[in-house]
């Protein structure tokens, strides 16, 4: 890239360093206790900032001619922080879908990577002379040789592959989590899935600007890559600072430790129509669903059978999760309470409510699934027949 002055694109870059520092600091003291998870959080933030920090120093004119004239040594040091992200953000994710996990002895291998780069940074840079320093950093020949760019596109490879490995992790908890809640708005964390698809295309893209600017040789095209993905990073840290104080830091799953997986037990099919009819007959006689917290082991409860047995049952029989399961007993309640014409004053908020739902757009998601039209459809053309009927019952008996 070539050096550019202070400017609305430097900009970019220090809101998104203030934004992720700021954060970070929020993440600690928003609660009394900080959790496990928050200390994460912050952590990663803080190399999330390191790393755009290092882009202002080299790429920003004014910010690189201070950071030279007062330590060198500064320049490329912060880099250190696109090693930390990936396993900052792994341990993040998966103190978020297993529990409130302390780093164990083996996790530190995530952190190698971090320090080979500082010893390379010492063997290319760190034992210079500070004018040897200076002069490789202005001329960008330490940023723009075969081992340097070798090591950026590592980075970014790396930030990809942790991205991945977070997102599969959040793909199983979230199948857990429908075998077991009827409810997951609060638990589900599609909000921090959207976030690292983010960050994976983010780093994607960087890779293919190291590719464009050292071996296609067209700098400005990367430049314009790099701007942009500055300004993608800043409107990736406003949308978790917003998330976060809208969610008021209930992403933590207070009853994390209860997710388990079901293995599956051995039943015979006999068998197996026994529990489907035990279980039926408890939902429609005492209507477990209308709990909107109802959970596997609370209905295993209820009707008197093992979780396990209950989960074995409900997927073998019904094709169907926990969550869907449950689900499709409230929509048929809501169609009871819909076509029923003392109920026409009530509103579609208070219905699904007290079918057991607790927003609106999933009850409407599974309405339209399962009745094939959203639920003001339904109730309008319920009451268009009705007054029909009406009419042509009074036609009929004027004739």
């Amino acid at each position: 890239m070539e050096p550019i002055l202070f400017n609305i694109n430097d900009l970019a870059l220090v809101f998104t360093v203030l934004f992720a520092v700021f954060f970070s600091i929020l993440s600690l003291i928003i609660d009394n206790k900080p959790r496990v998870s928050n200390y994460y959080l912050a952590a990663f933030l803080l190399a999330f900032s390191m790393y755009h920090l290092n882009t202002l120093l080299v790429f920003g004119q004014y910010v690189r001619d201070w950071a030279l004239s007062y330590n060198p040594d500064l320049l490329l040091t912060f880099l250190v922080g696109y090693w930390l992200v990936g396993p900052l953000l792994y341990f993040y994710t998966r103190s978020l879908t297993a529990g409130q996990q302390q780093l164990k002895l083996l996790d530190n291998l995530h952190f190698l990577p971090a320090a080979l780069y500082i010893l390379y940074l010492y063997f290319v840079y760190y034992r210079l002379a500070d004018q040897i320093q200076i002069d490789l950093i202005t001329s960008y020949t330490i940023q723009s040789s075969n081992h340097f760019t070798a090591v950026l596109f590592l980075q970014c490879m790396a930030v990809s592959i942790y991205a991945t490995l977070c997102i599969t992790r959040i793909n199983q908890f979230r199948t857990l989590l429908t075998d077991q809640f009827s409810s997951i708005e609060a638990r589900d964390l599609r909000w921090l899935q959207i976030l690292l698809y983010g960050f994976l295309v983010t780093f994607i893209f960087r890779q293919i600007a190291i590719f464009v600017v050292y071996s296609a040789d067209i700098p400005k095209a990367a430049n314009i890559i790099g701007i942009v993905l500055n300004y993608i990073d800043l409107t990736i840290c406003i949308f978790l600072v917003t998330f976060y104080l809208k969610q008021n830091t209930k992403f933590i799953i207070e009853s994390i430790s209860d997710i388990q997986p079901q293995s599956e037990p051995k039943i015979d099919s006999g068998e197996d129509q026994t529990e489907m009819e035990k279980i039926e007959t408890q939902m429609l006689a005492k209507k477990p669903f209308l709990d909107p917290e109802l959970t596997l082991q609370q209905l295993s409860d209820i009707i008197g059978l093992p979780a396990k047995v209950v989960s074995n049952t409900i997927n073998r029989e019904y094709k169907q999760n926990f969550y869907e399961f449950v689900n499709a007993y409230r929509i048929n309640e809501a169609k009871e309470l819909l076509a029923d014409q003392s109920m026409r004053r009530v509103s579609i908020t208070d219905i699904y409510l007290r079918v057991g739902f607790n927003t609106r757009s999933v009850f409407n998601t599974f309405f339209k699934k399962h009745v094939g039209k959203t639920p003001s459809q339904f109730r309008r053309e319920l009451g268009n027949h009705a007054k029909s009927n009406i009419v042509s019952f009074l036609e009929t008996k004027a004739k």
